[in-house]
């Protein structure tokens, strides 16, 4: 089987394409020029960190983690922080195999 006529086509199609400069605009420069300009836009985030309430005995292991501030609070005090918005979560210590057991 020849390859000749393919590979005229699509020579054909390249060079057609090659000659509307807003479709080699909008196909190739625009795309490279949004990276850019987004790239510039947004390349100095400081890293994220989420406000934490959390019971005494599971603070330690929380405060561990990067990215977390934690605030030991009592469970009144931590749902009112979340109302306030103070926190964005409260995290409380259960027992995993008893939850489990609820559940299934």
């Amino acid at each position: 089987m020849d390859q000749r006529p393919l590979v005229q086509l699509t020579l054909v199609r390249a060079r057609e394409f090659l000659r509307e400069p807003e479709a080699v605009f909008w196909a190739v420069m625009f795309p490279i020029a949004l990276i850019v300009g987004l790239g510039f836009a947004f390349r100095a985030r400081p890293e994220a960190v989420l406000k934490v309430a959390a019971e005494r005995s599971i603070a330690p292991a929380l405060r561990a983690e990067s990215g977390l501030e934690v605030m030991e609070l009592a469970p009144d005090a931590a749902h009112q922080a979340l109302r306030d918005g103070k926190v964005a979560r409260i995290t409380n210590y259960y027992n995993l195999q008893d939850w489990i057991a609820q559940v299934s």
